[in-house]
């Protein structure tokens, strides 16, 4: 076969091709829409997934946006937790000298850290500022101080005077 002829038997069939392409797309747009399946009767029944994901909202920007940050590279279990730091207290370096008791107006005699002496009533704090102990309760001898879940008694310090 010669040059001449081959190009004119594939120009031949390049405009059939066209012309099917075209006569497929006009068929297309005059016919009414059939199922995938021709006139076959096509099934409703859905499945209890199906109708799950058709109740589920389209989730929102916000949402997608969450769910794009995520790593995705993460270890295939989770680490135990840490264990918690437990915070030591400093002790309390305050010296109970004496009490005075009147009724509601009872006070605590204190010397602090610093040597200073200071009149304390309950409620109010005894000790260093970073974690003070609040005063609960005065006795005659002894006082009882609270900080986080301790309690601890100081008993006035009795040199034979007094």
């Amino acid at each position: 076969m010669r040059l001449q002829t081959q190009k004119l038997a594939l120009s031949a069939a390049t405009g059939g091709c066209l012309l099917a392409a075209a006569g497929v797309v006009a068929w297309g747009l005059q016919s009414p829409a059939l199922s995938p399946l021709g006139n076959y009767a096509v099934s409703t029944r859905t499945t209890p997934v199906d109708d799950a994901i058709e109740q589920q909202p389209a989730p929102t920007r916000e949402e997608f946006a969450q769910l794009c940050e995520r790593p995705l590279r993460r270890p295939l279990y989770d680490p135990p937790p840490p264990k918690p730091v437990v915070k030591q207290l400093p002790p309390l370096r305050v010296e109970l000298l004496g009490t005075i008791i009147d009724g509601d107006n009872s006070m605590a005699i204190i010397r602090s850290e610093q040597g200073k002496v200071e009149y304390r009533r309950n409620g109010e704090s005894v000790g260093p500022v970073d974690s003070p102990a609040r005063l609960v309760e005065i006795q005659s001898d002894s006082v009882l101080l609270e900080r986080a879940d301790e309690r601890v008694t100081l008993k006035v310090q009795s040199n034979g005077r007094r």
